[in-house]
């Protein structure tokens, strides 16, 4: 019984990575499901693609891979960026947006040991996660452009 106690010790933090990648699921998968239902009726992608980052970091949590930081970062700017322009710079408007995706990266930061310990075999991932980055880049500034415009005009010339 002592030597299962240690184990659970020793292992604990790995368990709450994978209890933080189901969460991560739980909450994305419905919100990517429901993005894509959003985005055929309005034209609206931004929800798709928060659903897809969250799923995402969930895949890359199971994986223990500090890519799911690095996709979380970009997923939790795409929600400020939809947030400013929906609901402007006013901080109280911000709030009921932004705090579970605040939290969300809180937890994530937490999981940085686990994601950087000893014996991760990172180095195979990162072409694939080049990849992913400029693409997710790409898509951003092509579903955004008007948005994008919009906004350089406006602070260009304020």
């Amino acid at each position: 019984m002592h030597h299962l106690g240690q184990h659970l010790r020793r292992r604990a933090p790995e368990y709450v990575v994978i209890a933080l990648a189901v969460t991560v699921l739980v909450i994305g998968i419905p919100f990517f499901v429901g993005g894509v239902w959003l985005m055929i009726l309005t034209g609206a992608w931004f929800s798709m693609l928060a659903g897809a980052g969250l799923c995402l970091t969930g895949y890359f949590l199971f994986l223990k891979s500090v890519i799911a930081i690095w996709v979380y970062l970009m997923t939790f700017a795409g929600t400020v960026y939809w947030s400013l322009s929906e609901a402007g710079a006013d901080g109280f408007k911000q709030m009921p947006w932004l705090i579970a995706p605040s939290i969300i990266l809180l937890l994530l930061l937490l999981t940085l040991p686990v994601l950087t310990g000893e014996g991760q075999r990172k180095a195979r991932a990162a072409p694939k996660f080049v990849l992913f980055i400029c693409g997710t880049l790409s898509l951003w500034s092509i579903i955004f452009q008007d948005e994008i415009g919009h906004a350089a005009a406006s602070w260009a010339f304020a």
